[in-house]
């Protein structure tokens, strides 16, 4: 089984370090990556829905005023 977490939990990360799980870390990233691309704007949507980027399975999170 093969479990992957860029955030590891405090108890994973404890199984790791003490040898009850076995750890790999991957040194390079994955060829072709895509760069992550951050924007910030002064505009508040509370929900945000893009049909192109939902399509394309892109990720898109929205923080915004409850």
């Amino acid at each position: 089984v093969l479990t992957l977490s860029a955030t590891p939990i405090p108890r994973t990360l404890h199984m790791s370090l003490s040898g009850i799980r076995d750890m790999s870390v991957i040194e390079d990233p994955p060829q072709e990556r895509h760069p992550v691309i951050t924007y910030v704007t002064e505009v508040m949507y509370k929900y945000v829905i893009n049909r192109k980027n939902i399509t394309n399975l892109n990720k898109i999170i929205i923080f915004g005023e409850d």
